[in-house]
């Protein structure tokens, strides 16, 4: 996560709050999500139905 990061403009949109924490969409300089990388990378797991009702997209 650090090397697709560093060093990089991220843009994040907040679509949400849930239990008094925003849900927020973090995209890459090139488009690509931050939550699908993270979600490939390991360290982040998909809950389906928040994913869904946030309408996070869909990972290639």
């Amino acid at each position: 996560m650090e090397r697709l990061t560093l060093g990089k403009q991220l843009s994040c949109q907040m679509v949400g709050a849930i239990y008094k924490r925003v849900v927020a969409r973090w995209t890459l300089p090139d488009g690509r999500s931050l939550s699908c990388r993270a979600l490939a990378a390991g360290p982040a797991t998909r809950w389906k139905r928040y994913w869904q009702q946030y309408q996070m997209g869909e990972c290639a």
